[in-house]
């Protein structure tokens, strides 16, 4: 298996919480429960996001897959990326290191 990271830009309308509707609260609520999935079948290696709602604010998945063809389709299955809500940029990647003690409180 190889390592991917893709990152996850908001839709520039977004920025400004008073444009979220139920539709794009509910699209991330079917977001995060595919990330929960990803990590049930050991795909996952780690996800999560940046404060705020502005244009610097990104999100990243770092999972496993077995090669750039695959790894392409799991992103584009993200609920975010097919709604149109969030842009997926994709990238080879390698973590290097970790910390197999951290917990987060």
């Amino acid at each position: 298996m190889n390592e991917y990271l893709y990152k996850l830009t908001l839709r520039s309308d977004l920025y400004d919480p008073t444009n979220w509707t139920d539709r794009e609260n509910d699209i991330v609520q079917l977001h995060f429960r595919h990330l929960q999935d990803l990590l049930a079948q050991d795909i996952l290696i780690l996800a999560g996001k940046t404060a705020g709602l502005d244009p610097n604010g990104l999100g990243i998945v770092i999972f496993k897959a077995l090669d750039m063809e695959q790894a392409t389709i799991i992103m584009n299955q993200d609920p975010a990326i097919q709604a149109g809500i969030m842009q997926g940029a994709l990238f080879a990647y390698n973590v290097a290191l970790y910390n197999p003690t951290y917990k987060k409180e």
